[in-house]
């Protein structure tokens, strides 16, 4: 939230057999990455994320308090090193209030 607006709707899911008990014992005000590395050792080491520009549906307006307005909409797959995707979300944000920022990376040649 920023000055008691909603700024974004998100939405986890994990595979229920690699974190059965998740629900019973995580504490929402704390880190879900945390809580998936100590109880169940599964670290995300990478993830692929797509984001996407679009109109809010008349539900996310709703929730958002932004009817019309354009959004975010990013989706996310984490993955623990080689294993299977773990981590799959869902987000919309607010296009008039957030912007996405990206940084591009490439391994460099080395050139003699």
């Amino acid at each position: 939230m920023a000055d008691s607006a909603s700024l974004c709707i998100e939405a986890t899911h994990l595979p229920t057999r690699m974190c059965p008990d998740l629900l019973e014992n995580f504490e929402p005000s704390e880190s879900l990455y945390r809580a998936l590395a100590e109880h169940y050792g599964l670290q995300i080491h990478m993830a692929d994320e797509v984001a996407e520009a679009s109109v809010a549906t008349a539900a996310e307006a709703k929730l958002l308090g932004c009817v019309g307005s354009p959004r975010y909409f990013v989706s996310r797959d984490g993955l623990p090193s080689q294993w299977e995707p773990v981590e799959f979300v869902k987000s919309t944000y607010r296009g008039d209030r957030c912007k996405v920022v990206s940084r591009l990376t490439r391994q460099l040649e080395i050139i003699s």
